[in-house]
């Protein structure tokens, strides 16, 4: 039996080889920040109206407010879903102050752009401030809020699966992707919204909206992604690599 680095491995000779025969390879469909934002806030209003009915499990309303803060955090950071699953909690912060504004500051401590060939890299920070960072910073408190009403709480990663018991969260270890794929593909097909979406869509619509609507640089929305070759941007700033 192969083992998931053969399979992967091969799937990846397999894509070089079809490349090389002249197919072009498709990148998910972006997320138009009006669906990401309907998403978000339908789960914010499920998880409240959850939190409120006593019938309900406590885990219910948890994990819609963790699939809320997962959809706004790969939209807000422009950061890959892999770097979200590692996200560990003492690696966030969040701040509202009337003076400097509300922030929420983050430290990946896994990128896709830190290997041994690049030495002693560090993944870039994530620094969200002003609405950005008060839209996020309130998802996330109401995320802890939320696990502490029910006596539980984050655990060493900040998005954590829930235990096969579903009596508390598997502290130890955050989401898969394929978990955090489920989840959010999952809750755009029930919602209605889902129209071929992935994980990588968020990151895709965020950063085509950072340059077409916001009017980013190239060089600031790399920056802001942990992304360091311009072509790259380029790749995901294409509004027809999907078709």
């Amino acid at each position: 039996p192969c083992n998931s680095m053969e399979v992967k491995t091969f799937k990846g000779g397999y894509a070089n080889q079809l490349q090389a025969q002249g197919f072009t390879p498709t990148s998910a469909k972006p997320i138009s920040e009006a669906k990401l934002q309907q998403l978000v806030q339908q789960l914010a209003q499920e998880a409240a109206l959850a939190q409120q009915q006593s019938s309900q499990p406590w885990h219910v309303a948890a994990l819609l407010w963790r699939d809320a803060c997962i959809a706004q955090y790969l939209w807000d950071s422009m950061r890959r879903p892999a770097e979200a699953s590692s996200l560990q909690t003492d690696a966030v912060q969040v701040s509202f102050s009337a003076s400097a504004g509300s922030s929420v500051q983050a430290q990946p401590h896994v990128s896709k752009m830190c290997h041994a060939s690049r030495g002693s890299r560090q993944p870039r920070p994530v620094t969200l401030q002003g609405a950005v960072g008060e839209q996020l910073g309130h998802l996330l408190l109401q995320y802890v809020h939320c696990l502490q009403l029910s006596g539980r709480s984050l655990g060493q990663f900040m998005f954590s699966p829930l235990q096969p018991s579903k009596q508390g969260l598997r502290t130890d270890q955050g989401l898969s992707t394929s978990a955090m794929r489920q989840r959010v593909v999952g809750h755009l097909k029930r919602l209605g919204l889902y129209e071929g979406e992935t994980l990588y869509s968020i990151k895709r619509g965020a950063m085509q909206h950072a340059f077409f609507i916001g009017g980013l640089s190239l060089q600031a929305i790399g920056d802001a992604a942990d992304i360091e070759t311009e072509a790259v941007v380029q790749v995901y700033l294409d509004p027809t690599r999907h078709l």
